[in-house]
């Protein structure tokens, strides 16, 4: 089966471009435009230099084997900007965690997203993250699930050490994601360009 990847772009900080990339099972228009309201609806806890930049068209990939097998495209929405003024922790942020039924292994797979940096009124009084910030961001994720339609995971494939021919030593596969929420925790990115 194929799944569509969404990759969005963040720029305007320290260590960018980020990307962060969503899978459905069709990228429309109407997935594309929940996926802007979902950045869109936390934007006030994001530093005014982070850009959030959403394609047009984008991969069409197999679940399987990561092999691409075309493409998609749809209307790309609007940027969404970053509107909170002040003092931002560069690599530090929040993050999105989304669940699903499936079991891969033994464990049930999460998803994450991650907004980095974070503005400083998004970090609560002993360094975890606001409660304003939860709140907002577990609204906007009901409404994004509500409105959107197959947003998936996708748990890649795990090669076999021994070939060739390589063979997956597990396949990958998706799942619908059924469930998300903001974590309590400060997370921090860390990239070969730190």
């Amino acid at each position: 089966m194929g799944l569509d990847r969404v990759r969005i772009t963040s720029t305007g900080y320290s260590g960018a471009t980020g990307y962060t990339n969503l899978y459905f099972t069709s990228a429309t228009t109407a997935n594309l435009n929940a996926v802007r309201a979902l950045f869109d609806a936390v934007k006030g806890f994001l530093p005014t230099v982070v850009r959030f930049t959403f394609p047009a068209a984008g991969d069409t990939i197999d679940e399987t084997d990561g092999h691409l097998l075309g493409g998609w495209s749809g209307v790309a929405p609007a940027d969404v900007v970053g509107t909170a003024s002040g003092n931002y922790a560069a690599p530090a942020g929040f993050m999105l965690q989304w669940k699903t039924s499936g079991v891969i292994d033994g464990h049930r797979p999460i998803a994450k997203t991650f907004f980095v940096p974070m503005a400083s009124l998004a970090m609560g009084p002993t360094g975890g993250v606001s409660a304003a910030c939860v709140t907002a961001a577990n609204a906007a994720i009901t409404t994004f699930l509500g409105s959107s339609a197959g947003f998936s995971l996708w748990h890649r494939p795990i090669a076999a050490k021994a070939g060739p021919p390589p063979v997956a030593a597990r396949p990958g596969g998706s799942f619908p994601i059924t469930s998300g929420q903001c974590s309590t925790k400060t997370v921090v990115l860390r990239s070969r360009r730190d």
